[in-house]
């Protein structure tokens, strides 16, 4: 596999996977937590490589409302995925309504 495919890479870690609007929320949650385990970045600077990976736009700006503390804190990841999850969480009824509405739409 070349770069592309698996991602860009920086000092000889992979870059965390990038959210952007319109993304699947869940899924990118899930891509972070599979990053966490396996990169070699310390903990430091993995709010600040998350930060730097994402596009401008509103997420970007959500991340960085934050302020330098939190994203460079030893647990600043997990700081920026909780608020992002006040913003693009879906709760049980948006996932249901959109499954329903779906359904709606369906044609054979």
């Amino acid at each position: 596999m070349t770069e592309e495919e698996t991602g860009r890479k920086y000092g000889g870690y992979k870059a965390p996977p990038a959210f952007t609007e319109g993304g699947n929320y869940n899924d990118w949650k899930m891509d972070i937590e599979l990053w966490k385990e396996f990169t070699s970045l310390e903990k430091k600077k993995q709010g600040t490589a998350l930060l730097l990976e994402l596009k401008p736009g509103k997420v970007k700006d959500a991340v960085r409302s934050l302020g330098k503390e939190v994203v460079v804190a030893e647990d600043g990841i997990e700081q920026i995925v909780a608020h992002l999850d006040k913003i693009y969480q879906e709760d049980s009824a948006q996932i249901c309504y959109r499954a329903y509405s779906k359904f709606e739409k369906y044609c054979r």
